[in-house]
């Protein structure tokens, strides 16, 4: 856990609490409750930072489904709808509604496969590659501001523990669905 001087009364509260319930279990603890615990506290603490970091006006409007339909479009190239559905883990039909919105918003464009004419291959317009580079900009400012008002040793913290969460991410990523 991150403590220190930038943390509130509150939070430092929270904080203790969760620690000491922790303490009290003692060895009686599973140690699989304890990972299912901290898998819960690095979930919330990854949601609460991905939607807080975002400034409201970079997204125009965009709901969280359709910015990361958008990324996916922007990181993976073009695609079909059903790849990009089963790579996202969402539904054919709400990612058929989603890439219908981001057309009509001039975000991404549909084309024929030039291997099969039947399908149809997404792509990310230039429009909406400005727009998340945009968003990525503005939300790693925001985060850059935040991380500069931690202390020395909450900043060597988190640089310690980003290898640990990019690991859990890419082995999340390749886990068999």
């Amino acid at each position: 856990m991150l403590a220190g001087k930038q943390q509130s009364s509150g939070t430092a509260r929270r904080a203790d609490s969760g620690a000491a319930r922790r303490a009290d279990s003692g060895t009686a603890t599973v140690r699989g409750a304890a990972a299912v615990d901290d898998a819960a506290r690095l979930q919330h603490a990854i949601r609460r930072i991905h939607r807080h970091a975002r400034p409201p006006g970079a997204r125009e409007g965009l709901s969280p489904t359709q910015v990361a339909v958008l990324s996916a479009l922007v990181h993976a190239g073009p695609q079909r709808s059903t790849d990009l559905a089963a790579r996202e883990g969402l539904n054919a039909t709400l990612v058929s509604r989603v890439l219908a919105k981001l057309e009509d918003a001039g975000l991404a464009r549909r084309d024929a496969d030039p291997d099969d004419r039947r399908v149809a291959r997404i792509e990310a317009t230039a429009r909406g590659r400005r727009l998340l580079d945009k968003e990525r900009a503005e939300s790693a400012s925001a985060l850059r501001e935040e991380l500069e008002r931690l202390d020395p040793v909450q900043r060597r913290t988190l640089a310690a523990a980003l290898d640990v969460i990019e690991l859990l991410g890419e082995r999340l990523r390749n886990r068999p669905r």
